[in-house]
């Protein structure tokens, strides 16, 4: 069976004609139920695996070394970056409960992985002899994606 995307649609509105793309291909699945997260078929998880690899070999090159933050963060670390998550403020995913039914502390799942990092750089670089710190991450961050 042929599909076809019709490429003036192009003009018209490339984010839906490239989605609309990014389906046909099944590349990947847009129609699980929770808005903006999407199931990343075979021929997608295997392009964004090559991309990663990519990327992750360039910074290599370069002397990054790979390093895994955690996946949450607390508000109150995550609110000391009120400038740089002005963005996002209204996207973050709240754990409101876990083995401490009614925690004091609001833990929050990383919509970008800065808040997480940037604490720890404190901790780590204490003159310029620490530098340079060269590290890269490369992981899922989580948004409530309003617009997806």
């Amino acid at each position: 069976m042929l599909m076809t995307v019709s490429a003036s649609r192009k003009f018209e509105n490339f984010s839906t004609w490239f989605d609309d793309l990014i389906i046909r291909a099944r590349i990947a699945d847009n129609r699980f139920p929770v808005k903006g997260f999407i199931v990343y078929m075979e021929t997608g998880a295997y392009i964004l695996e090559k991309i990663k690899n990519l990327l992750e070999d360039l910074l290599e090159k370069t002397g990054h070394k790979r390093m895994l933050f955690p996946l949450v963060t607390t508000e109150e670390l995550f609110r000391r970056e009120a400038e740089h998550i002005k963005g996002f403020s209204g996207e973050v995913f709240i754990v409101s409960e876990g083995r401490e039914k009614g925690a004091e502390r609001k833990l929050i799942i990383r919509p970008t992985s800065e808040t997480i990092i940037y604490p720890m750089f404190k901790l780590w670089i204490r003159s310029h002899a620490d530098l340079p710190l060269k590290i890269h991450q490369s992981v899922n961050v989580y948004r409530y994606e309003t617009k997806a």
